[in-house]
């Protein structure tokens, strides 16, 4: 979800980003040991900032530099300098964001909906369908003050509102994440139910480098559509 706490004075080291780029490195280089399948899944992760655009900060030439980089890297077969040469690769990445957390933040949120396959609600919220749920996803929102996180948030509920009204195979509303855990009382306000943790394999298969406790949310049909349907 997207409630943690603003950061003022952030660590660099401890940064939750960062922390998210140095887990994806480690993922792909522990589910591929093919040189070539891991600089694909390095395209396929990173696509957006692979674009030259108004938004990207990068240019062609740093661009191409980078995707060099990681290809190399590719076929280093040691774990820990792997993840540091990809690292240096991706310095121009690393200073953007810390140089501007928040235009940094907003390409992270384009580039992971438009790599989750999820249809996109608003800047933040998006939601991926399974049989007869759909499933909420909140990217990185952290340089957004709190009281503009909750009204991302109702406002991507009331557009997801209107899509359970024309679909009635659509039966419950889920969301998972470590934020429930830490921030439970802020989804039962949502109107969800807080189930708890989620089971090892799910977390296994859905967040495996995530280290903090992952709880799941549920909200019936009916529910929804009573709370945010107009």
């Amino acid at each position: 979800m997207g409630f943690e706490k603003q950061a003022t004075d952030r660590d660099p080291k401890r940064d939750p980003l960062e922390e998210k780029i140095q887990k994806a490195f480690l993922e792909i280089f522990d589910n591929n040991t093919d040189p070539k399948i891991r600089y694909s899944e390095f395209l396929r992760r990173m696509q957006i900032f692979f674009v030259v655009g108004e938004k990207n900060r990068l240019l062609k030439e740093d661009i191409n530099e980078i995707k060099v980089g990681l290809e190399k890297c590719c076929a280093i077969s040691d774990r820990e300098q792997f993840l540091e040469e990809c690292l240096a690769c991706v310095k121009p990445l690393i200073d953007w964001m810390r140089d501007d957390y928040a235009s940094f933040e907003a390409m992270i949120r384009e580039n992971q909906i438009a790599g989750s396959g999820f249809t996109p609600l608003n800047e933040s919220v998006s939601y991926g369908k399974d049989k007869n749920l759909v499933h909420i996803h909140v990217s990185p929102s952290e340089s957004f003050d709190p009281l503009k996180k909750l009204s991302i948030l109702r406002d991507g509920f009331k557009k997801l509102a209107k899509i359970l009204k024309e679909d009635e195979s659509i039966k419950e509303v889920t969301a998972s994440s470590w934020i429930i855990a830490e921030n439970p009382r802020i989804m039962e306000m949502l109107g969800f139910t807080v189930l708890g943790e989620i089971s090892p394999e799910f977390k296994e298969k859905h967040f495996k480098y995530e280290t903090r406790s992952v709880f799941e949310a549920v909200m019936s049909r009916e529910d929804f559509l009573k709370k945010y349907g107009e």
